[in-house]
């Protein structure tokens, strides 16, 4: 499956982990964060310890992490040789909860990688390898080597404060160098990788001749703008290597040495850069991220870009993937994605008049998960492959029936299926995943509509190292198997019987072979294959051993062959805006040398494990604090001096934080002090607790009061104490997430002693979109219970809120579709102990600059904008807002190589209403409080907002919103105000 972000990454940067980044610790993103987990930290797990490395994997693929094991130490001596390694030992992961590659890396507070253990077997990015899991380690350690060194002032700051997010200066770079370095040290060290691959060179050059290139401060901000996430894997590294071929590779060692010593590594990048290479960013950034014309990214020159076979079905899209002929040929369907909505499966009948305009009459049929496969079924149906959440960590591939009127049923559950194609008898034939590698399996005919029974599948190819299988085709017949067997990394196309029996190697060299289908007639097996450099369509004859015809001449890729009766072919071709849906003639424009197959070189020899120790998992000494930070707070008529801490072991089966601070001046003798756990190995149910001890500053009042005290002066310290306890239980899926949470608590606030208990529910289905402005379809609704009861004195308070947001999209001529959403709230107070609710004010999230250390505001249950916070305040409030958000425009810029970037622009009209309902007293607008008892009072208000979605520190997502509102009930005078994140 290739999708829209990157392969592999440091977490900072990679495909599904949680920034991370050394000034930044937050990003403020505008739709919801995917829900794919990260490692599953619950179940049995054994530590393998070498030389360098404490590898974790779980008992039932032990044999995995001692592959895992042998790469890294191998990878480490090779990397040794080229760059300082890290400081410290490296905690190893070898996960295998998500059915699809892929891997990251963090730096803080311990060096720390997570690989999932499937081969990337035909995957467009990674079909260049030996070994899958030496290239995927060694572009992981990469990361650590480079981003773990410091230097000077940074080493001593080190020695001081230990790994503190701070104190690495080399993750003061943008992402294209961070991903650049990895993906060139994963082709030099192996001789393979992507960077010898042919979907980076598309990418790049694409650009460079259809838009002029890239930007180098566009490469420095985040953007989902395509190649989105590629863009720092394929510019960075060809960046990387261009200059490294021109400077020698000792000049991108002095580039990583060199930084790790500057102590302002965001602006002196550029120097450390032309120290090292003699270049300026901007040279060596030209080279391949401008286009010159009818000149190549290398500085030749090209041929005329040949003529397109005919107008592309669809253009623009950021997910390739095979569309599918059915089993007669009436209907095609495609899985699409253009970044304006979710993907969506595709279907339009070839016999069905075309539309005014003359394209084809496709029809939305269906959303779609992450899919990496579509088939026909004899019945009409569709069957797709893709991936599901069975749990709070584990995302399985899957096998669904979609039916023409868009209804859907999952056939099979948790058995790990992917690229599934059935017969035309209601055959089945799937790729299975297994601990570190996979094979070919098949159920027989006669399964029927419903979910197939697991026994019915029989494994036709068996497991076996160093051999992976991809993209299994029947023929029209459903007696052979067209499919990509990968060998020590060699994808080649072979012809299977329906046993499994080997009827013909089509092809075996080095060049990658990938997507084989047959023709209609099943006379022919049409596949992708590189050809001078570039993938094309090419095809042989199934029944005798002929030449290897070519059958396009696409510019710069061709994947994915669909061939349709008539003489036809589908394919998805590569251009500047992504992939396109391309239909052609079905005729060859060339011929392969015969040469196609050879003998397959003796299998490169993998390392030898030698594991030191070897023990159960343990979370100690990994979750140990690593690092201090260092905090100093002003108060009113004193300060506050300390420190915090953080860290989580290396499987996040523990996390926990901590801040301790002593008063200085008239706050002298107090101390506040900050914890919290959470504990998460117990596969649905996350544990979590907190203690709190903060001395509060406040305006003493005549009368009574926890401490003698003037009046109208303020005073230290009244206590605010609190404990709280929870357990969560969680359900997740792919398209939504729920969650329940029980807890208890006990606080002191002034010698007041509370305890209680609380219930949190909450539920979602949201959809985005990778170009959206906002979630644009679905809804949350939450409810929570709060019972609090005073310790002396008997008075108790029972709070009750409920919320709800919804979203809608609309059609839009911009970048992205307009949004209509809505949010409701409701909350009453019961019971004898009186709390108020807060009406009004401005909600807005809080960025993290450094742990315990936030800027930005709060989330308001009851927001009206325009109006100061707590305008009005009652034992039952409501609220509700009607917004409309508009696209106005995708700008991709940055400032040079300074870590500020704006992305999108876009606006808002809203109109907030809020209500609050007193029995003591109802304020009134101008003329004071009016005395009121029983009373209602409501505000209302109506505006608009800018919403500036900025990179900070090159990959954080934020997003600035300035605004102004017309307060309705307050004789028509304007509130304007700067916030962070969505208002809802």
């Amino acid at each position: 499956m290739s999708g829209e972000v990157g392969k592999w990454g440091s977490r900072e940067g990679g495909k599904w982990g949680r920034l991370r980044i050394a000034l930044l610790g937050l990003g403020l993103s505008h739709f919801p964060a995917s829900p794919l987990p990260a490692q599953d930290p619950t179940g049995h797990w054994r530590t393998l310890e070498t030389a360098h490395f404490n590898v974790h994997v779980r008992d039932e693929y032990r044999d995995v992490g001692v592959r895992a094991a042998a790469e890294a130490e191998q990878a480490w001596s090779e990397l040794s040789a080229l760059l300082p390694p890290p400081g410290r030992r490296v905690e190893l992961v070898v996960a295998d909860n998500v059915d699809d590659p892929n891997g990251y890396a963090t730096t803080y507070p311990l060096p720390h990688i997570v690989i999932y253990a499937i081969p990337p077997a035909g995957d467009l990015q990674l079909a260049v390898y030996d070994r899958w899991l030496r290239l995927v380690i060694v572009h992981e350690l990469t990361h650590l080597f480079h981003l773990d060194r410091a230097r000077g002032i940074w080493a001593a700051g080190r020695s001081v404060f230990g790994r503190a997010p701070l104190l690495f200066p080399n993750n003061y770079t943008p992402p294209w160098m961070r991903e650049g370095l990895a993906v060139f040290y994963e082709s030099r060290i192996t001789g393979e990788g992507r960077l010898e691959g042919a979907f980076h060179r598309a990418v790049v050059r694409a650009a460079a001749e259809e838009q002029g290139g890239l930007r180098l401060d566009a490469a420095n901000t985040p953007t989902p703008k395509w190649p989105a996430g590629i863009r720092a894997y394929a510019f960075g590294a060809t960046v990387m290597g261009a200059t490294a071929q021109r400077r020698g590779d000792s000049a991108i060692v002095r580039f990583v040495s060199r930084l790790a010593t500057l102590p302002f590594p965001y602006f002196q990048l550029g120097a450390a850069w032309k120290g090292a290479t003699g270049e300026t960013i901007a040279e060596s950034w030209g080279t391949v991220g401008r286009g010159d014309g009818g000149t190549g990214p290398d500085g030749t020159s090209r041929p005329a870009i040949p003529p397109s076979p005919g107008p592309p079905l669809f253009t623009d899209l950021r997910l390739a993937l095979a569309a599918r002929v059915s089993h007669d040929s009436r209907f095609v369907a495609f899985a699409h994605n253009d970044g304006r909505d979710v993907t969506r499966l595709m279907v339009f009948d070839r016999r069905a008049p075309a539309r005014p305009d003359g394209s084809p009459p496709w029809r939305r049929i269906a959303r779609l998960n992450p899919v990496n496969a579509l088939a026909w079924l004899p019945d009409g149906a569709v069957l797709a492959s893709q991936l599901e959440s069975v749990d709070a960590f584990a995302v399985r591939g899957d096998l669904w029936r979609i039916g023409m009127d868009g209804r859907s049923r999952q056939l099979t559950r948790g058995m790990r299926l992917r690229e599934a194609d059935a017969a035309s008898d209601g055959a089945i034939v799937a790729v299975r995943v297994v601990p570190g590698g996979n094979e070919l399996v098949l159920a027989p005919a006669g399964a029927g509509p419903g979910a197939i029974d697991p026994a019915r599948w029989r494994v036709i190819a068996p497991s076996a190292p160093g051999v992976e299988y991809a993209t299994p085709r029947f023929d029209p017949g459903g007696r052979t198997l067209a499919l990509v067997r990968v060998e020590n990394g060699w994808h080649d196309i072979v012809l299977m019987s329906r046993d499994g029996g080997l009827v013909r190697q089509v092809t075996h060299d080095r060049v990658p072979d990938l997507h084989p289908a047959f023709t209609a007639d099943g006379s022919f097996v049409v596949w992708s294959r590189e050809v001078d450099g570039t993938p094309q369509l090419v095809g042989t004859s199934v029944l005798t051993t002929g030449d290897i015809e070519v059958l396009t001449t696409e510019r710069y890729a061709a994947w994915y062959p669909a061939p349709v009766a008539g003489d036809s072919i589908l394919y998805v071709a590569y251009h500047a805006g992504g992939f396109r849906l391309v239909a052609a003639a079905l005729a060859a424009t060339g011929v392969v040398a015969t040469g196609a197959t050879r003998a397959l070189p003796a299998a490169p020899e993998a390392p030898a494990a030698t594991i030191v120790a070897e023990h159960g998992y343990h979370a100690f000494p990994s979750v140990l604090p690593q690092y201090w930070i260092p905090q100093f707070f002003l108060e009113s008529g004193g300060a506050w001096l300390g420190a915090l801490s953080s860290g989580s072991d290396a499987l996040d089966r523990h996390a926990w934080g901590a801040s301790v601070l002593a008063g200085l001046g008239s706050l002298g003798g107090k101390v506040q002090a900050d914890a919290g756990w959470s504990f998460a190995g117990l596969r649905n149910l996350v544990i979590d607790a907190s203690v709190a001890h903060r001395p509060e500053l406040y305006l003493a009042q005549a009368g009574p009061s926890p401490t003698p005290a003037t009046p109208g002066v303020v005073t230290c310290c009244a206590p605010n104490d609190a404990f709280r306890a929870g357990v969560t239980f969680v359900r997740r899926r792919l398209r939504s997430q729920g969650s329940v949470r029980v807890g208890l608590e006990l606080s002191e606030d002034r010698r007041v002693t509370r305890r209680g208990v609380n219930a949190t529910g909450t539920w979602s289905h949201l959809a985005g979109a990778a170009l959206g402005i906002s979630p644009q379809d679905g809804w949350r609704l939450s409810a929570s219970v709060r019972y609090r009861q005073r310790v002396s004195g008997g008075l108790h308070s029972t709070q009750i809120v409920l919320r709800g947001i919804g979203f809608s999209s609309g059609r839009s001529g911009t970048f992205a579709r307009q949004v209509f959403g809505v949010r409701g709230a409701f909350g009453v107070d019961l019971g004898s102990d009186r709390q108020n609710f807060s009406v009004g004010g401005v909600s807005s999230s809080a960025l993290d600059v450094l742990p315990g250390v936030a800027l930005g505001g709060s989330s308001r249950t009851f927001q009206v904008r325009g109006y100061a916070p707590g305008t009005l305040a009652g034992r039952r409030a409501a609220g509700i807002t009607l917004e409309n958000r508009l696209p106005i425009a995708l700008v991709d810029r940055g400032i040079g190589m300074l870590p500020l970037g704006l992305d999108r622009i876009s606006g808002s009209l809203f109109t907030d209403a809020g209500m609050a309902w007193n029995d003591i007293y109802c304020p009134g607008f101008g003329t004071g409080n009016i005395i009121a008892r029983n009373c209602a009072s409501w505000i209302w208000s109506v505006g608009a907002e800018f919403a500036l979605d900025l990179g900070i520190g090159y990959e954080v997502p934020l997003r600035l919103r300035l605004g102004s509102a017309l307060r309705i009930r307050d004789a028509g005078r304007a509130g304007a105000w700067v916030a962070l994140g969505s208002s809802f």
